[in-house]
């Protein structure tokens, strides 16, 4: 909760301490008081919400059922995180299982920490999961440590007391081997085994310190119970830290370590992996090859060693991911609390209570109570084509709209981008740029520059970032959109923080200029976990944050009885394949959108035209928006790695269901939408099987399209990228200034969640950050 309060400046959420019982010392950890039915009905109108995290297991099943009772009684929700779905603590899982049978089908809202633990929600207990990332576990105001060089390999494996999940003789007997076939490879490797001083296995520990005494090239460091300096401190030393689990669902020192900028090494146990699988290998338990080579995978040298400046880089740049990614969490919470209020007013029958609120309570998405002063920000678009009305494609859709949410929200935004954007007005000459003219319309590709271009656009380009480094005390950051390379290579140099969104998959052009840029390197969000993947792949680490919606220029729409599809006509996109499942369903099927490859469409395309398939051309935002909320169902159809779809996110946001071929980020686009079915990538047969049961049910069904926009503005509004961008400035800024983030104002947008705000009691155990960890 220490990352959330924060992080949470919005005003809509207020969590109560937990209350201390008579005679607890400080640091000392209890039973959370108020998971107790007494004190839930003594003290219900103190709080609207009770969210569980830990500290269960110190009750019974028929105590905690009693509580589940009492908030039913008094019309309070119950919110559940499921961090463990195997108690790390307790050998016999039985109780907790059956624990888990209670909260978590009677939760009102189920959060977890990663896919993997959702997937095994559902099929557990037929509960969709909201997924939430672990915060950070490392200070973001205090010095990180970077950890003691060292010639040799530091591998390390913490014990700590030896709880029931730490198979602590095999874990050991598996490093020590492992170690040994890397030294046989000519890797010189130490092996440090950390261990506290009480321990709860005696016999245990005796095994471990003698395999440790009998290996040369490993220490055994038996200590007291580490602070959290201490703890910080010592990890930062290691190259790799060994994970020595027999079983467990997740790991707070996988979070730990990956604030520490050290990468993890597991057993394949639980989801831990899918935590920061940037910085995680999984070996077999109890087999040393397994394990040796994924200590090799996590020592190729992308991450730093420790002492080294590339290992400070890497944590320096994994804080502003975590600045950010607090931001994201809070808001995440906010809306879970919101779902779970409606829930309650849904059972109970009565409408949602009003919130108590605070007296400076600001409501969202009102500009003027925003804190901190407004943003100076220059926004460099991709060459090519303007950023204007009818959008080229996604991308600049995604730019015009972003430019236009963030100076609505009273920001200072200057635009650099092709001759004949919106937006120029007020900006430097020098940002704008040539436009793409070419002398042969039938000519023009989205994947070529007419001759010359490039010669003309890219001086142009490059005089527009010298204005900014000149102009450097103007702006508070840069935010990039560039498809080429040259504002990566300027990033060093600019004087100015530049954030650089990946829009598509890896282009070798953008990863050299990267590389050789000076420092300090731009910093990076991915549209998708998909798109994410594949940049982390090539060394780029990125914060994902998803493209957004207006929902105000995409309202509800009526719905009708034909098929749609928008986009940018181009094979990759796949209207051909639209054509042929919309005949096979006899509905009309109405394209829409730019011809970006003339010979294309002139052969795959117009030969099919006419009363059932019509071709109305660009449209701009409200006409098209218009034309989507009057279909009965949008077809989208990429036949390529599809980074995100921003399509398919219009159209669910007027309501309008979606039957898409699932390729690349789309499903992350479509998430638990109930107005939308995916299909494999090019089976256009099963695609119009889809399309038409989603189109009936969007005829037939009271309510479905509402019901499917309330879910797109849930996820995907524009408001809610924009405030975590605001968030993510903010920290540039005041990191920049020298200033910590956690003094200062950070705004958290919550437009999406109308609750004013929420009381909520979090039960959470009371330690330091080395318990923290254990989770």
């Amino acid at each position: 909760m220490r990352a959330l309060d924060a992080a949470d400046r919005s005003a809509t959420v207020v969590r109560l301490a937990d209350p201390a019982p008579a005679g607890a010392g400080p640091g000392q950890w209890w039973p959370p008081v108020m998971v107790d039915a007494g004190w839930v009905r003594a003290h219900a109108d103190e709080f609207d919400l009770l969210h569980v995290h830990f500290g269960t297991e110190s009750f019974t099943l028929e105590h905690l059922a009693g509580v589940v009772a009492a908030l039913r009684e008094v019309g309070k929700p119950l919110v559940y995180t499921v961090h463990d779905l195997e108690n790390p603590q307790l050998v016999d899982q039985g109780d907790h299982a059956a624990q888990l049978d209670l909260l978590v089908p009677a939760a009102d809202v189920v959060l977890t920490l990663t896919p993997g633990a959702a997937a095994e929600v559902a099929r557990r207990w037929g509960r969709e999961a909201v997924v939430v990332a672990h915060p950070d576990l490392l200070p973001l105001d205090a010095e990180a440590p970077s950890g003691r060089a060292s010639d040799a390999l530091v591998v390390g494996a913490a014990l700590r007391d030896l709880r029931p999940n730490i198979d602590a003789v095999r874990a050991v007997e598996t490093l020590l081997a492992a170690a040994e076939l890397l030294r046989r490879d000519g890797t010189d490797v130490v092996v440090r085994v950390d261990l506290n001083e009480r321990v709860r296995d005696e016999e245990a520990r005796a095994r471990v310190a003698a395999l440790v005494a009998s290996d040369p090239h490993a220490v055994l460091d038996v200590h007291p119970r580490l602070s959290d300096d201490e703890l910080a401190a010592s990890l930062a030393d290691l190259d790799v830290a060994v994970l020595p689990y027999r079983h467990g669902t997740h790991s707070g020192w996988v979070e730990l370590c990956w604030d520490l900028g050290v990468p993890v090494a597991g057993p394949r146990v639980g989801y831990a992996a899918e935590q920061h699988p940037d910085s995680f290998a999984a070996f077999d338990a109890g087999d040393p090859a397994t394990l040796a080579e994924a200590l090799r995978t996590l020592t190729d040298g992308r991450g730093g060693r420790p002492g080294s400046a590339a290992r400070a880089e890497l944590v320096a740049r994994r804080r502003l991911v975590r600045r950010v990614q607090r931001r994201t969490v809070a808001a995440t919470h906010d809306e879970a609390y919101a779902a779970a209020l409606r829930s309650a007013a849904d059972r109970s029958g009565a409408s949602a209570p009003e919130p108590r609120g605070r007296a400076d309570a600001a409501e969202p998405g009102d500009a003027s109570c925003r804190d901190g002063e407004p943003l100076r920000i220059a926004v460099v678009a991709p060459l090519r084509y303007p950023i204007r009305q009818p959008h080229a494609g996604g991308l600049e859709s995604s730019v015009w709209n972003q430019v236009r949410t963030l100076r609505a929200r009273g920001h200072h935004v200057v635009l650099c981008a092709p001759e004949g954007s919106d937006f120029l007005e007020g900006g430097p000459t020098e940002f704008t740029l040539p436009p793409v003219v070419w002398d042969d319309p039938a000519e023009a590709t989205d994947t070529t520059y007419p001759a010359g271009y490039l010669e003309r656009a890219l001086p142009a380009l490059d005089r527009a970032l010298a204005w900014v480094a000149e102009h450097a005390g103007q702006f508070d950051v840069v935010e990039n959109h560039s498809l080429h390379g040259l504002p990566l290579s300027w990033a060093g140099r600019l004087g100015v923080p530049v954030v650089s969104t990946l829009h598509t998959p890896t282009l070798p052009d953008l990863l050299e200029h990267h590389a050789r840029g000076p420092e300090p390197r731009s910093a990076f969000l991915a549209v998708s976990d998909h798109t994410a993947r594949e940049w982390r792949a090539a060394g780029v680490e990125s914060l994902v944050l998803p493209n957004g919606v207006d929902t105000d220029l995409w309202p509800l729409g009526p719905g009708g009885d034909d098929l749609v599809w928008s986009g940018r006509l181009v094979p990759e996109k796949g209207a051909d394949l639209a054509i042929a499942a919309a005949r096979r369903t006899g509905r009309r099927l109405v394209l829409a959108g730019r011809v970006g490859d003339a010979a294309w469409f002139e052969e795959a395309v117009e030969p099919h035209l006419g009363d059932r398939v019509r071709y109305v051309g660009e449209l701009d935002q409200r006409s098209l928006a218009d034309l989507v909320g009057r279909s009965a169902c949008a077809l989208v159809t990429p036949v390529w790695e599809e980074p995100f779809g921003l399509v398919i996110a219009e159209a669910l946001a007027v309501g309008t269901p979606v039957a898409a071929f699932d390729t690349g980020g789309v499903s992350e686009v479509v998430g638990s939408s109930a107005g939308a079915g995916l299909v494999a990538m090019g089976d256009a047969d099963a695609l119009a099987h889809v399309a038409e049961g989603l189109a009936a049910q969007s005829q037939s069904t009271p309510g479905f399209r509402a019901r499917i926009r309330e879910d797109a503005v849930d996820r995907l509004s524009l408001r809610h990228r924009a405030g975590v961008l605001e968030g993510l400035y903010r920290s540039l800024v005041e990191t920049r200034r020298g200033v910590s983030s956690t003094s200062s104002p950070s705004p958290v947008d919550t437009s999406t969640v109308d609750t004013g705000t929420v009381d909520t009691l979090d039960s959470l155990d009371v330690t330091d950050a080395g318990a923290r960890a254990d989770a």
